[in-house]
């Protein structure tokens, strides 16, 4: 799976990494937000203070953006995006600001104990895809992978690991019965998929698994606006997500309460 500067939407939110400095790594944690046209914005924090960004991603990955100090200094980055373990961007390059130069690195803030919830997927055996339902698939900060779900076999059990590089292998055990190995690697576009084969003896195929995206746990106020005219009129809702996929609420905007 190949990604270009087009998917960098999809890692908007919180990012991290490094900038040197006289032989000495500084920490930088950011938001970055990048839109369909490559232009960067964001805001965050460092050793030197707060910043403001501002710049844009050219379709060949290279990329440049200012980090503005609140009422201080402007220190210019530039570099090549490129796409590392488990297809996370990587950000790097050179920073300067007009005297000084050196080295800076970032990456998404992203971690699989995230999306430790449901999942689903299929697994291929003999031309036929067959379902896979995880009720629980749980990733821990020491890399471990455990987990319990069912399929058209039975119910089992899952245990294993996932590498620093996003390689992962567990064993499917189902309940008094035989088990299955599963390995393969993680691809991150937005939200993780798990993909690679299974082995049964001296059957093997290929099987995919995704997050279930639970809209529950985001009732509540939401805020945004409609176009009508030209004119932007602003919406504030209060909605609430159902589990049999139900959508309900009440708001207010410039016409009246509904």
């Amino acid at each position: 799976m190949s990604y270009s500067v087009a998917d960098l939407p999809n890692f908007n939110g919180e990012w991290k990494g490094y900038y040197e400095q006289f032989g000495n790594a500084h920490a930088m944690v950011l938001s970055f937000t990048f839109n369909a046209a490559g232009t960067i914005s964001g805001e965050g924090d460092d050793t030197v203070g707060q910043y403001t960004i501002t710049g844009k991603v050219e379709p060949d990955s290279s990329f440049q953006f200012t980090k503005q100090y609140a009422g201080a200094h402007s220190v210019e980055y530039k570099g090549t995006v490129q796409w590392g373990d488990g297809e996370l961007p990587v950000m790097s390059g050179k920073w300067s600001n007009g005297q000084e130069t050196d080295s800076f690195l970032l990456r998404p803030n992203k971690n699989m104990q995230q999306f430790s919830s449901e999942w689903k997927g299929c697994y291929s055996q003999f031309g036929s895809k067959h379902e896979m339902k995880l009720t629980f698939l749980m990733f821990q900060q020491d890399a471990k992978i455990f987990g319990a779900g069912t399929d058209d076999i039975g119910k089992y059990e899952i245990s294993g690991c996932v590498d620093p590089k996003n390689c992962f292998c567990f064993t499917k055990q189902y309940i008094d019965a035989h088990s299955v190995s599963y390995s393969g690697s993680v691809h991150w576009k937005k939200m993780p998929t798990l993909q690679g084969n299974w082995v049964l003896g001296d059957q093997t195929d290929s099987f995919e698994l995704k997050p279930v995206q639970c809209m529950q746990e985001y009732s509540g106020e939401w805020k945004g606006y409609y176009m009508q005219n030209g004119n932007q009129n602003d919406m504030d809702t209060c909605f609430a997500f159902y589990q049999d996929g139900q959508i309900a609420g009440k708001g207010k905007d410039s016409i009246d309460s509904y």
